[in-house]
């Protein structure tokens, strides 16, 4: 398959302008290989990704015949609706069919419309993946017994990092207002909020359901289990979940959280305010003891990494440092919560990891460097040592004592999204394509934590070497861009004076190209391969190996060449 290049259009997301390897294929409204999600499908082979490129996209009524992968930037970034406003529509997005197996990431999924039938959003009866989405505003309407305004289940759902919010199943007798679930379902890390029905408003379970690290809140239901309900021929699993604030269909009284109609449960280590005497596992906490639960009262819309908005958890929440980390009914309990944050200590539950403000440690810069590369741009790597509670970095840039101009950010440039809370060193770069060769910059970076705060680090000059700190290791890192076509560059850190060497190879062991056999100080290079052997002869597609050795230290990267 011809790779597919993405043209820069009005009204796409297109930082990533770049060549799609075999088997992606892009979605937006003008310019991309397709203007239609029904198109690309149909173009598409089994096991192909479909790149979603433009803010919001209006489509209804797809059906997914083969396994497929849709994939977006960030669910704050790309929409798909099957309408421009909530309950216009005629149909639901998507039908995955029996056999087949389809993954949505980092989309948002909204306006689906039912009049009459199962599924708002999606109806499933293959194997369904959500990844780090946002399932919202989705309905079904009408007379009869209809299920699922989110999600209707038949068959194998998992649900991981994802919101589920204001999914309604009209009344007289409509259940599962975010998921309806008659087949397998597991969900972990997420999180359901405002959503409506007659039973399960959150979620409803006619099979089997493992839900781990999930907080409902403030949903409604008319009869009963705002959050959760389990009817008498489900089996249930559940662990480390908030949930509490259930009201009633009229939105003035309190109602119950969580109710089994005589269905099979196993639970441990909840925290449900309300449960109508269920509930016994260990570590599981409701009625009076589950106080006080210390949830915000609407979605924080901008503290997810993926732009999946959660509710927080503020300090004296009986969640924090409740749960319990081992493995529950197959399921690994997560080790970062829905953010992306990191889980510290002894977890959280629900799907908030809390992180005292006033104690949070500041992001640890080891270093911050910058060189041109073949004269055209300018590559800016730096390193953290350990991060708290960062959703990202922005870097500015400014040259001759201008003002500071933005030239990237986190939320469009998903290279440079933070990890949360960790003590681990992570590498970060950027490629700054829009200079001017001999005109000197200035380089600033800031990262933004999870209350929206900037904190400036430090500031380089192209060319100096203001506040520029040698690796404390050696470090070789991955070539960018990779795959690329007909260059790429090749950057490592030396700690010390080394003897260096650095050779390509080709996947059968054999030498294309020798770049550095030579004693280097300490500090940071930048080595750019044009792609080419010893002898000047261009390389054809392929894999390729960048093996660095540097005193007793060595270390191999993959790259992929591609035309």
């Amino acid at each position: 398959m011809k790779l597919k290049r993405i043209v820069t259009v009005a009204g796409c997301n297109l930082l990533l302008c770049s060549f799609l390897p075999a088997g992606f294929h892009s979605v937006c409204s003008s310019g991309c290989d397709y203007t239609s999600i029904v198109a690309a499908i149909s173009a598409a082979a089994a096991g192909d990704t479909i790149f979603i490129n433009t803010s919001t996209h209006t489509e209804a009524g797809m059906t997914i015949t083969k396994n497929l992968t849709f994939l977006g930037s960030s669910a704050n970034s790309n929409t798909i609706q099957a309408h421009a406003s909530e309950q216009s529509a005629s149909n639901r997005l998507f039908t995955v069919n029996s056999g087949v197996t389809a993954k949505f990431e980092e989309l948002t999924l909204a306006n689906g419309y039912v009049p009459a039938g199962n599924g708002g959003c999606i109806t499933n009866a293959g194997t369904l993946t959500l990844s780090k989405c946002y399932i919202k505003n989705n309905w079904i309407n009408g007379e009869g017994s209809y299920y699922g305004a989110g999600i209707y289940n038949s068959g194998s759902l998992t649900v991981e990092s994802s919101t589920f919010y204001r999914n309604h199943t009209d009344w007289p007798s409509g259940e599962g207002g975010g998921i309806f679930n008659d087949g397998t379902a597991t969900v972990i890390n997420s999180t359901f909020y405002y959503n409506g029905s007659l039973e399960g408003s959150g979620l409803s379970n006619h099979g089997t359901a493992t839900i781990v690290n999930s907080t409902f809140y403030k949903n409604f239901r008319w009869n009963y289990g705002g959050a959760v309900f389990n009817d008498n021929a489900g089996t249930i699993y559940l662990k480390n979940n908030l949930m509490a604030g259930s009201m009633n269909g009229s939105e003035q009284t309190i109602g119950d959280d969580y109710n089994n109609w005589g269905g099979t449960e196993t639970t441990e280590y909840n925290v449900i305010e309300s449960a109508n005497g269920w509930v016994t596992g260990t570590g599981d906490k409701h009625a009076e003891t589950a106080t006080p639960i210390y949830v915000s009262s609407t979605l924080e819309l901008n503290n997810s990494v993926y732009g999946t908005p959660t509710l927080k958890t503020s300090a004296g929440s009986i969640n924090i440092n409740n749960g319990d980390t081992l493995a529950f009914n197959g399921v690994s309990i997560p080790h970062s919560d829905q953010r992306g944050a990191v889980r510290n200590g002894t977890f959280d539950i629900g799907s908030y990891e809390y992180f005292d403000d006033e104690g949070s440690l500041p992001v640890s810069l080891s270093s911050f460097t910058s060189g041109w590369i073949d004269g055209s741009s300018i590559q800016i790597r730096w390193t953290t040592e350990s991060e708290m509670e960062n959703l990202g970095f922005i870097l500015e840039r400014r040259s001759q004592s201008a003002i500071w101009t933005e030239i990237a950010h986190f939320r469009e440039d998903g290279s440079l999204r933070g990890q949360g809370s960790t003590s681990a060193q992570t590498d970060y770069s950027y490629l700054d394509q829009t200079v001017q060769y001999g005109k000197p910059y200035e380089y600033r970076l800031a990262d933004v934590n999870y209350q929206g705060y900037r904190v400036y680090h430090y500031q380089i000059a192209e060319g100096g070497d203001s506040k520029v700190i040698k690796p404390h290791c050696f470090k070789l890192t991955q070539n960018y861009p990779n795959p690329f076509n007909p260059s790429t560059t090749i950057s490592y850190g030396l700690p010390e004076n080394l003897n260096v060497s650095l050779v390509i190879y080709d996947v059968r062991g054999q030498v294309v190209q020798t770049f550095e056999s030579a004693h280097q100080s300490a500090g940071w290079y930048n080595v750019v391969w044009k792609g080419e052997t010893a002898n000047g002869k261009t390389i054809s597609t392929g894999i390729y190996f960048a093996r660095l050795v540097a005193g007793e230290h060595s270390e191999v990267i993959k790259m992929l060449m591609v035309k």
